[in-house]
């Protein structure tokens, strides 16, 4: 037996009085809540360029993105150069594989700040993470 699913979503586009370029997109889920599969869940555009200044990846209204595909915050501030990326997994600041949230000028790569998260908590990375031994419960 074969089950068909299908995403229902509805997709608000604000767009420039006086110009009519788009400002924004946002898709939620049939729960009212920012949500999509496919791609960003919100996308902020520089009306002078197009260019998109901002986007994010939700799922039920939470910043998810699998870390392998990139961060779920991506934001950009137009003419400086300036890019912050913020790695989130369930809602929680969260990368393994390098820092969660990285602030650089695109041009040079020059690292303006990086913070290391796992889970929501903040680490340092000179230091290995491990996870407590569990404890035997008293009787």
């Amino acid at each position: 037996m074969t089950k068909i699913i299908e995403e229902v979503y509805s997709v608000k586009v604000e767009k420039d009085p006086e110009s009519g370029a788009v400002i924004s997109q946002t898709w939620f889920n049939q729960k009212g809540k920012q949500e999509n599969l496919n791609g960003p869940s919100h996308i902020e555009f520089d009306i002078s360029t197009g260019e998109p200044i901002v986007q994010q990846w939700m799922v039920d209204g939470d910043y998810h993105r699998d870390e392998r595909e990139g961060p779920a915050r991506i934001s950009k501030i137009p003419g400086d150069g300036y890019r912050t990326d913020e790695f989130c997994w369930k809602g929680e600041r969260h990368r393994m594989a390098g820092p969660a949230t990285i602030a650089y000028v695109e041009e040079t790569g020059e690292i303006l700040k990086a913070e290391y998260f796992n889970n929501g908590r903040e680490y340092d990375p000179g230091v290995e993470i491990r996870n407590p031994e569990p404890q035997a419960l008293k009787l």
